[in-house]
């Protein structure tokens, strides 16, 4: 697949499990909580709810996701590649005060440096899928450069490197870590204009040319405020 048209999608026509389930989102009378939780297994001591994605696309091979005893490692030496782990949500969020993503990640080694040329890539990265309160559905990952790409429908998503950018490399949606040490990375989405209305899906995954490895050991996504039945 074409990494520079890649999107986070769902075909209800599909036998595979798909990423962002716009259709059939099941709501239900609002609900107060103080907190909510809305991942299944964040401390990634197993693959237990999570899909591997290749391309942003769903695949039964692991590839270069493997588990160790310290969370996930992504690691590539092999051609451009993009790929990860990634939980379908589907939560209505639009009664949040906050919503926090948290992760601890860790960058271990890349050749391409920067978030690489269009600010997409990285040896670790989170991202989210969602719908925003203007009714725009992001699932995108358009690249920022060699040609910009059209933005409006582009997903949250985050990288994490060391090597600071050289040659056309950028620092877009990124932030620079200590090479091999864990960093605490932690975002409120509802920060974002437009907020989030619908989370779809949230993932991790390392990307780029390599060779590159990155780690992430947990991953949460918790909501405060007044949400709807899921």
């Amino acid at each position: 697949m074409d990494s520079d048209k890649a999107t986070w999608s769902h075909n209800s026509g599909s036998s595979g499990a798909g990423f962002v389930e716009i259709k059939g989102v099941k709501t239900g009378t609002a609900v107060t909580v103080g907190e909510k939780e809305l991942l299944t297994n964040g401390t990634l001591k197993s693959l237990s709810g999570w899909t591997i994605h290749r391309w942003m696309q769903p695949t039964g091979d692991r590839g270069e996701v493997t588990q160790e005893s310290d969370g996930i490692k992504f690691r590539n030496t092999v051609g451009n590649t993009r790929m990860g782990i990634m939980q379908t949500v589907n939560a209505d969020v639009s009664g949040a005060q906050r919503l926090i993503l948290k992760a601890v990640v860790k960058a271990v080694e890349q050749n391409l440096t920067g978030t690489g040329w269009q600010g997409r890539e990285a040896p670790v990265a989170v991202m989210v899928t969602y719908t925003d309160v203007a009714g725009v559905v992001r699932n995108g990952l358009g690249s920022m450069a060699n040609p910009t790409e059209s933005q409006t429908n582009r997903m949250f998503w985050h990288g994490f490197y060391y090597a600071n950018p050289t040659g056309n490399s950028q620092t877009w949606h990124g932030t620079k870590v200590s090479q091999g040490s864990w960093h605490t990375y932690e975002v409120d989405l509802m920060s974002l204009n437009p907020k989030p209305k619908m989370i779809h899906a949230v993932g991790a995954e390392g990307s780029g040319w390599p060779t590159r490895e990155g780690r992430i050991s947990s991953i949460s996504l918790k909501f405060y405020g007044t949400i709807s039945g899921r």
